[in-house]
This record gives C-alpha cells, structure tokens and sequence, in this order.
C-alpha cells in the first residue's frame, strides 16, 4: 500500500528552489501520513527522505529496507509565499531501479506545485486524495556534529 501512496506523493510532489527556502532547508525523512483523520506511520521498511539545500536543490531518494535499489533525484526547488514547493526535477539516477519509472517524481523535467506547512520539526506536505486531504508527513532529521 505504501507503494500506492508513494506513487500518489509523486504525483504531486516535485521542485523547490533557493528563494525563501529557509523554512525547508535541511534533511527530512517520511514518518507518516494521516488520512480521513487516521495516522499511517511508515512500517514498511520504507526510507525516503528530501534534503533541501541552500542552492535551491532538492535531492530525493528512497529505497525499501530489504530490496535491492533505490530511487533517486535532484529538483530545482522555490518555496513560495512560504506555503508553496515549486519543484523541476533537474537529473535521475541512471542506476535507479527499473520500476522507479513507475513514479512520475522520477521524471526528467517534471514540475509540480505543493501546499505544505510546517509544525515542530515537522515538514507537512498537503496533498488530496478522493477529494479528502492527505497529509505527508516528514520529521526533520537533526544535522551531524
């Protein structure tokens, strides 16, 4: 099911860029996800997180504990009015696993637009799904010292 979830994610999902990317800025890994006001922790072995950079890219990768692969891109990203991800995706690993063509994130010149907030150390993408919201939850992992 995670799968379907993820696919959904990518579709609407995608670029972020420099301007205002203070409020993104950083690692953030998918915990959860809250639908028809019921949480969904990640219990699939599933690892996916977004790092916002600085210079306004967004690297994305995710892989399933367990699998062989991964899948894995950089976006051009721009934070807009500080509710909105603007996202191009710029480069695709070519040693990605096959199906992650299957993800529409996954394609070379994608752009997509996301309504997100954030709450705590939590970064929340607003998505919808069957016309309810869906809500993408990431927690920020703290840098290295």
């Amino acid at each position: 099911m995670n799968k379907l979830f993820l696919i959904l994610f990518g579709v609407v999902v995608s670029l972020s860029s420099a301007a205002g990317a203070t409020s993104v800025e950083g690692l953030w890994r998918y915990t959860a996800h809250e639908f028809d006001g019921i949480l969904f922790p990640v219990t699939s072995g599933l690892h996916l997180t977004f790092h916002f950079r600085s210079d306004g890219v967004v690297h994305l990768k995710w892989f399933y504990e367990g699998e062989a692969g991964f899948c894995e891109r950089h976006a051009d990203f721009e934070v807009i009015k500080d509710i909105w991800i603007y996202q191009k995706v710029t480069w695709v690993n070519p040693n990605n696993r096959a199906d992650c063509s299957d993800d529409p994130d996954m394609i070379m010149g994608r752009q997509t637009m996301t309504h997100f907030h954030t709450k705590a150390s939590q970064l929340i993408f607003e998505l919808e799904l069957n016309g309810k919201p869906l809500l993408y939850i990431l927690d920020q992992v703290p840098p290295e010292t």
